[in-house]
């Protein structure tokens, strides 16, 4: 995990398009502003970097709000599943939440993403409501 920089901003731009695209959608450009300026949107925003430099996966927080962050932009590419990024990647957002002082975090993701589904629930994230096809999950990590 490394933490985004400028030069992540291409990488990261075509691995949110990607995955959004395997499950069926297309990125909302009034919903993706934060794609172009990552750093004028998000607090903490994290990459996972191979050697060569390529993006393959991401995790952001957003600036906390009456101690409530909410976690956006988690995606790993299909080739990089399965080994535990996913994982890291929560694990980092959620210590740093923590760190930072927050109560709880909220997120939001598709009935498709049934993968990112289980790992969110074995988390502790709890099904908050659900609207349409969107599940919002909370997790409240003042509790041990």
């Amino acid at each position: 995990m490394t933490v985004y920089t400028e030069r992540d901003q291409p990488g990261f731009a075509e691995l949110v398009n990607d995955v959004h695209a395997e499950f069926g959608f297309s990125v909302d450009p009034e919903l993706a502003a934060d794609l172009d300026n990552p750093t004028a949107y998000y607090r903490h925003l994290w990459m996972v970097r191979l050697e060569d430099g390529a993006v393959v996966g991401s995790v952001a927080l957003t600036p906390p709000e009456h101690r409530v962050t909410t976690l956006k932009r988690m995606y790993l590419r299909p080739e990089h599943r399965g080994r535990g990024l996913g994982r890291q990647l929560l694990t980092l957002a959620i210590a740093t939440s923590r760190r930072d002082g927050c109560r709880l975090i909220v997120l939001d993701t598709s009935d498709r993403q049934t993968d990112a589904i289980r790992l969110y629930e074995a988390a502790g994230f709890r099904l908050h409501h659900t609207s349409g096809i969107t599940r919002y999950y909370t997790l409240d990590i003042t509790e041990p």
